[in-house]
């Protein structure tokens, strides 16, 4: 039997005990429900007794047949989940709050973009390279950062950039570079803030 736990709430498709469930059917949306300090799935199978089973091919698993995978990764799986702009550093008050992204990928001269990189399975040792482009290739801003701990399941990185008062408008990017992997993310610069509807006559 699989249990999947800490889902978000109001969020879970209707499925009763022992139903089927076929590869890529969406069953919810992953949470902190329950007892958990941070967004997570917490994946669970137990067997006719109710004992937990470790489904990864491996010393803990004493399966015959080994892993329940149709596809098993490696252990720790590094990668980067997304690379997003916000234009403040993103929220996360306490559940059952939501959290407020602040999510935006057109700014003005003069806004200051942060720059959201979310990692799963960072490892000690490994470097993220990141940069900020201008429309015509050039860099603005570049950096460099890696774990100091031997691994973190999620964690995020937050380099910001103020956009000169003079920033070249049209497509900037930020790339990053981390377990030989290319991630990139565009976001538009305007000259001037976007007109805004006023309510009553002009004064």
């Amino acid at each position: 039997m699989g249990w999947y736990l800490h889902m978000k709430r109001g969020s879970v498709t209707p499925k009763g005990v022992g139903d089927t469930v076929v590869a890529g059917e969406l069953l919810g949306v992953v949470g902190s429900s329950g007892n958990s300090s941070l967004p997570h799935l917490h994946f669970d199978l137990r067997d006719s007794n109710w004992n937990t089973f470790d489904p990864y091919q491996g010393a803990c698993n004493g399966l015959v047949g080994g892993s329940r995978w149709a596809d098993q990764r490696g252990y720790f799986d590094p990668a980067i989940n997304a690379v997003r702009t916000h234009s403040a550093p993103p929220e996360f008050p306490p559940c059952p709050q939501q959290e407020i992204p602040h999510f935006q990928d057109r700014f003005d001269r003069g806004d200051t973009v942060h720059f959201g990189i979310y990692h799963r399975d960072l490892l000690f040792g490994q470097d993220v390279d990141y940069s900020v482009r201008r429309p015509d290739g050039s860099t603005a801003l570049a950096g460099t950062y890696s774990s100091l701990v031997p691994h973190y399941a999620a964690a995020y990185a937050l380099p910001s950039y103020e956009l000169p008062a003079r920033a070249t408008v049209g497509v900037w990017r930020i790339v990053v570079d981390y377990d030989g992997r290319r991630y990139e993310r565009p976001f538009e610069v305007h000259s001037r803030p976007r007109s805004r509807r006023v309510s009553g006559p002009p004064r």
